[in-house]
């Protein structure tokens, strides 16, 4: 991998030669197989290692399995190890990856909740900014098809930040959509 599975945040990568000390061997073939995209072999080559003792090894299966999920769009598989991971390693990032899977198993208010528990965690931490969290949160939204969801969120952001939202969500809209989209944008969300 190009980064130890369990890094810390916010922690400088190390060299190549610690990198591949510091990935648990018992997932160097979950890892392998999730690099050439084999998410199916990933997660099995990764199951076992799921309950593991070892804090380490645990989180790592863990990540592994919610991310060859997340890659097979397997949602509320994604979403769980996700979970599972943020109880061995509770950051805001993971929490986000369980507030965006949730969202996208069509989970919408838990998916909320997390999103919550991540921006109070990086209020903390700083470990990101709010921003991130909210943008990524609205993508998932947006692509699950809850709309109506994503209003609140874009308060939230404020006009300047909502406007830019609002925009990258322009090549998904028919012609009659851009137009009204555009429209409305240019009356209530005008940059100042």
């Amino acid at each position: 991998m190009s980064y130890p599975l369990c890094q810390p945040s916010g922690m400088v990568p190390p060299t190549r030669t610690a990198l591949e000390a510091a990935d648990p061997p018992e997932l160097a073939a979950a890892i392998s197989r999730l690099q050439a995209g084999d998410y199916q072999r990933a997660y099995a080559e990764a199951l076992p290692f799921v309950s593991a003792n070892n804090n380490r090894l645990y989180c790592d299966a863990n990540r592994l399995c919610a991310i060859a999920c997340s890659e097979s769009r397997q949602w509320t598989k994604a979403a769980a190890y996700w979970q599972a991971l943020f109880a061995g390693e509770a950051t805001a990032h993971n929490a986000l990856q369980v507030a965006t899977s949730t969202v996208m198993a069509d989970m919408v208010e838990q998916g909320l909740a997390w999103a919550e528990r991540a921006r109070a965690l990086t209020a903390l931490s700083h470990e990101m900014p709010e921003a991130a969290i909210l943008t990524k949160v609205l993508s998932a939204l947006t692509t699950a098809g809850h709309l109506e969801a994503a209003f609140p969120l874009l308060e939230v952001l404020g006009k300047h930040a909502g406007r830019e939202w609002y925009t990258s969500m322009l090549p998904h809209l028919d012609e009659r959509g851009r137009t009204e989209l555009m429209a409305w944008l240019d009356g209530e969300c005008a940059p100042a």
